[in-house]
């Protein structure tokens, strides 16, 4: 089966809007607020490469149209698929080998369908990690101290692949640290009642990925809004950023709970990710560069880009606690002095 598509509301927008990677976890919030906001778009079509996925399965009865394709291997079939094409939101390719590949095959397709506006998903961080990318825009290259790291400079080759195309309409957010990387933490936290970061001091503004999908989907339903921020580069963050240990005191003072804060070495981050992600290798190599860049003390960044773009402030990291708490909240008073989650989990 290549595709099935699901009954929606009367649009008011004649929009038709193509989203990649919606088998993903942030494709997934990207489909879910445009779906949100059907009456806005004529149709929305979710790219999958796993049909056979809860995102996907959600996405379908919100009133997705869901296309499975391989945009590493099929390039005529992603023709095809964006035939009248009104806008693509183009979240990279979770492949960890391939992903400017696969994810220039989305864009040379939306460019041989003549797709007016395009909009790129990237990640803080590539203005530091961007390695030669990063250079040509007047920063000082650095090169990947992890294997993780080179995600970045995945990110920084698209951003260049979408200014430089021939799509003439482009936004490119570039996210912050998203508060839904946490779930991966979860089990460290309910199970050790110990919330594990890699600094102590460094500061980071967490972003709920609702927030991003909604600017998404506000920017890419109205053509003269997306006008307005044309050629630009948004930096979607929270409202404030915080230390490991004030954000700690913010999950107690949510949960009525007593967990620790604990600074951990990224290689044993990297561990914990692995054990208790549900999660591909590209998405924890996303969080871990997120993670690497608070080591660094390079994620302090607080922009107001994103009440720009929805007229409001986005939400603070204490709402993310609040309508997830059963999944962070301990089941137990015992192990609150864990030292090595990593060994221990």
């Amino acid at each position: 089966m290549f595709g099935f598509t699901s009954a929606r509301p009367n649009p008011t927008h004649n929009t038709t809007l193509f989203i990649s990677e919606g088998d993903s976890w942030i494709g997934f919030y990207a489909g879910w607020s445009a779906l949100k906001q059907a009456h806005k778009f004529n149709k929305v079509i979710m790219g999958v490469r796993n049909e056979d996925n809860e995102y996907v399965r959600e996405l379908h009865k919100l009133g997705a149209e869901i296309q499975r394709y391989d945009p590493i291997n099929d390039a005529n079939r992603l023709k095809d698929l964006l035939k009248g094409t009104d806008s693509l939101l183009l979240i990279p390719v979770h492949d960890e080998h391939k992903m400017v590949e696969a994810s220039e095959n989305i864009l040379r397709a939306a460019e041989h369908n003549n797709v007016g506006r395009v909009m790129l998903w990237s990640h803080v961080g590539v203005e530091h990690h961007g390695g030669n990318v990063a250079a040509v825009a007047g920063t000082k290259p650095v090169r990947p101290t992890h294997e993780w790291m080179k995600v970045l400079e995945c990110f920084a080759k698209l951003e260049k692949s979408v200014r430089d195309s021939k799509i003439k309409n482009d936004v490119i957010f570039r996210l912050g640290f998203i508060s839904q990387a946490f779930f991966a933490l979860s089990n460290v936290m309910q199970n050790r009642g110990l919330f594990p970061l890699t600094s102590k001091d460094g500061k980071m503004a967490p972003v709920n990925a609702k927030d991003v999908g909604q600017a998404g989907a506000v920017l890419l339903a109205d053509p003269n809004l997306f006008d307005k921020h044309n050629k630009q580069t948004l930096i979607l963050t929270g409202p404030k950023a915080y230390t490991g240990p004030e954000l700690t005191n913010i999950v107690n003072k949510t949960l009525n709970a007593r967990i620790e804060f604990e600074e951990v070495p990224l290689d044993s981050m990297h561990e914990i990710l692995e054990k208790g992600a549900d999660a591909d290798k590209t998405e924890i190599a996303i969080t871990m560069a997120g993670f690497q860049l608070l080591h660094e003390k390079k994620l302090d960044i607080v922009s107001n880009d994103l009440h720009k773009v929805l007229g409001r402030n986005p939400a603070d990291i204490d709402t993310f606690f609040r309508e997830n708490a059963d999944s962070f909240r301990p089941r137990s008073v015992a192990g609150y002095a864990v030292r090595d989650a990593a060994a221990r989990q």
